[in-house]
């Protein structure tokens, strides 16, 4: 097992998405939440990670899937509950902060309102 220094969790108040908050700054939210625990490499995927170098990357397979099932699941934990059961069957953070911006990147606090009034 390599040497991968991953600090603790830090601890902030974000709070959680539901599809009518602003999502832009939310995932900005979240991905400072990412860097400070030392899961954001994890948001460019592992083919990202080892075509940085020419070289194999120096991270091992065990503690690539631990780093991504931790950033996974610090993503997951900032989701309301209507909202993780849309990407519920995601499981790489790469592929649910993608999945994430898929849906809601144009869903903000403005399209909320206008979605919520569309009716009237």
């Amino acid at each position: 097992m390599s040497r991968i220094k991953f600090s603790t969790p830090v601890r902030a108040d974000v709070e959680k998405f539901d599809g009518n908050i602003n999502f832009g700054l939310w995932q900005i939210q979240v991905k400072d939440l990412l860097i400070q625990s030392g899961l954001h490499k994890a948001l460019k995927g592992r083919e990202a990670l080892k075509g940085r170098d020419s070289e194999k990357s120096s991270m091992s397979d065990e503690d690539w899937e631990d780093l991504d099932e931790r950033a996974a699941s610090a993503i997951r934990i900032c989701l309301a509950k209507n909202v993780l059961a849309n990407v519920l069957r995601i499981t790489t953070a790469k592929d649910l902060w993608g999945k994430l911006g898929e849906l809601y990147q144009a869903n903000g606090v403005s399209n909320a309102y206008e979605r919520r009034y569309e009716n009237f």
